[in-house]
């Protein structure tokens, strides 16, 4: 049972002055969606198009910016608050979510031993804001179509004007070098490759298109980690696809391409332009994670609050901690470690559960869900600041969300 369907009770005959009762709620339910829409809208334009760079000594300054970003994020839980909840949180509880959620439950209570009270406050309450806006925009579709529908308005206008803000910044370049911009393209790319994968024979030709352009925008982001988590998304649609004839032909037509290139060329391919002593050290991440690690033992249980990892914690500052585990450690503790862990392997689960489901969309979702959590090793995609790439994550989680309510009501359905 979808949110839509508090208003509107589909699948029932009504008569014509029930219809007339139902139909303002049913506009002002639409109404709230769209509204919610706009501020999420909103925030990505403030993030993606207004970049600026700042000392690290002024990350936590509110300028007219930030004030601006403040003011959108308190207006989106207001509409939340005023909005109908019952089958949303009814979904989340039955869901992997609840974890995710309990997590950031967590982040805004780290405020009360936080090194910056105010900012991981207010850190966690943006990420729960915005997970919950986001969730709840996709997960009320009233069809996997209408879902689809919806966390495309979510990936590609968050693409593009990152993109676009990027060239404001630097300047056009086919070499961009950034995990965050590499991991939605990965996450773009992946669910339009898998859904051709899985397309049965139809024709797929807008979702060529998409997943093409996907696979340019993660090629020029030069992040060697997203190229390897699309390739890990693909191979898990590959697994449980039931064409495996075209896997075989693909795999064989990437083999004999592969060796016959040059040799410069397949090490461009597997390891960019990194010398292999950088590689192994992860292009400075181990050094970075290394010290993360002997930090977390002075607050081994809770951590130093949340977003605070890359901010205040270990000899270098940075804007992220390249690794949800440290995100978690660092910023919550062990106990936040759990909570997320709690949270992926629920996810996993449920995406294995489901992997039949007989909707290509489906699969192509669970795959470009995969390919993000392995790029989480690298960009903490989720568990702290909320970013561009936590926004695409979350619409695939909502239509995640629209998947699971499907298969449940076929199951009633069974039983019935």
């Amino acid at each position: 049972m979808q949110f839509e369907q508090t208003v509107t009770i589909k699948g029932t005959p009504l008569k014509h002055n029930q219809a007339c009762d139902t139909a303002a709620p049913a506009k002002a339910f639409k109404t709230r969606i769209w509204l919610i829409y706009i501020l999420i809208m909103l925030w990505m334009g403030r993030n993606a198009i207004f970049i600026r760079q700042r000392s690290g000594g002024d990350y936590a300054a509110v300028d007219m910016l930030a004030m601006i970003q403040i003011g959108v994020v308190m207006m989106i839980l207001v509409l939340l608050f005023f909005s109908p909840m019952a089958d949303f949180l009814r979904q989340i509880k039955n869901s992997s979510l609840k974890f995710y959620f309990i997590y950031l439950v967590l982040g805004a209570a780290s405020a009360l031993w936080s090194i910056n009270p105010i900012y991981s406050l207010y850190r966690a309450v943006e990420a729960f804001a915005l997970s919950a806006a986001i969730l709840y925009f996709c997960a009320s579709a009233a069809t996997p179509e209408e879902g689809v529908r919806r966390i495309q308005l979510i990936m590609w206008p968050t693409l593009l004007a990152n993109w676009v803000g990027l060239i404001l910044l630097i300047g056009f370049s086919l070499q961009l070098r950034l995990n965050g911009f590499g991991a939605i393209a990965t996450l773009t790319a992946c669910f339009f490759a898998a859904w051709i994968l899985v397309g049965k024979g139809k024709n797929n030709g807008k979702e060529l298109l998409q997943a093409g352009l996907g696979l340019f925008f993660v090629l020029i982001s030069m992040s060697l980690a997203s190229w390897w988590s699309f390739w890990f998304g693909v191979c898990y649609c590959a697994v449980f696809t039931r064409r495996k004839v075209l896997l075989v032909v693909l795999v064989l037509i990437g083999a004999t391409l592969f060796f016959a290139v040059a040799q410069d060329t397949r090490k461009t391919l597997l390891v960019r332009d990194k010398e292999y002593e950088n590689l192994g050290n992860m292009t400075g991440r181990k050094i970075l994670w290394t010290d993360y690690m002997a930090a977390s033992s002075e607050r081994p249980l809770l951590g130093f609050g949340f977003a605070m990892g890359a901010r205040e914690v270990g000899g270098r500052y940075t804007t992220n901690t390249h690794n949800v585990f440290f995100a978690a450690l660092v910023g919550v503790g062990w106990v936040g470690v759990a909570v997320l862990g709690m949270f992926f392997i629920s996810l996993a689960l449920e995406l294995l559960r489901y992997r039949h489901f007989r909707h290509p969309a489906w699969l192509a979702c669970a795959s470009a869900l995969a390919a993000g959590c392995l790029n989480t090793m690298s960009v903490s995609i989720l568990g702290e600041q909320f970013t561009l790439a936590a926004m695409v994550f979350v619409a695939l989680l909502g239509l995640h969300l629209v998947f699971l309510e499907q298969e449940k009501q076929k199951l009633l359905e069974k039983r019935l």
